[in-house]
Order: C-alpha cells, then sequence, then structure tokens
C-alpha cells in the first residue's frame, strides 16, 4: 500500500538470516514475485489484502515540544513521518487556532 499492487512472498530474511515471519517494527528484506523495483518507493507497506485502506488524513493528539521554535497556527506546513516514509503536510488544529510551545491539541493531518 499505497498502489494495491498484487504479488507473492517468495522469502524474508532479517539480518541477512532466512525467516519464516516477522513483526512489524523489525526490519526485513523481502522478496517479492512479480513486481518491478520501479513500481516499488520507499515507504509503502506491505499488507494482505483488504487490512489497510490508503488515506491522505490522519487524526493525530500533537505535543509540541516545549524547546519549538515557533508555534504551529492553521494550514501551517508540516513534514509527517512514518515507517521510512516521508508526506509534505497541512496542519488543520481542532480545538484552537494555535499551538504554543509546550502545549498539547487534537489536530488533523493533509498529506499530500
Amino acid at each position: 500500500m499505497p498502489g494495491g499492487l498484487k504479488t507473492r512472498i517468495r522469502g524474508i530474511q532479517s539480518h541477512k538470516h532466512k525467516t519464516e515471519s516477522s513483526q512489524p517494527g523489525n526490519r526485513v528484506a523481502v522478496n517479492l514475485v512479480g513486481l518491478d523495483v520501479a513500481q516499488i518507493r520507499r515507504g509503502m507497506v506491505l499488507t494482505l489484502p483488504g487490512k489497510l485502506q490508503p488515506s491522505n488524513r490522519v487524526d493525530v493528539h500533537l505535543h509540541l515540544l516545549p524547546d519549538a521554535p515557533a508555534p504551529l497556527d492553521q494550514n501551517d506546513p508540516l513534514d509527517f513521518f512514518t515507517g521510512s516514509a516521508e508526506s509534505p503536510a497541512r496542519i488543520t488544529l481542532l480545538d484552537t487556532d494555535r499551538l504554543q510551545p509546550g502545549d498539547t491539541a487534537w489536530a488533523q493531518l493533509r498529506l499530500r
């Protein structure tokens, strides 16, 4: 995901040793059948069909670090990191118009 590509796993390695499975958060190499390297991008997620749905919005409970250089305002641009993926985003603050350093608020990130 995203992209809806379908493949079959030929083999899995973790730290250069063959394994039958892996848990989320572990670094693995996966040998996939029938896909070209050009079809795969950094940050894609390998999952069973129908288990995940791609989204361009993420709801978060955000704590802005006390030593942040500036507050966050509505629609400010951010970089969102998850796994090995990075995506530009804009923030919608849901319970305040400005998030000051050290404060916490609910927000929605709109990913590009």
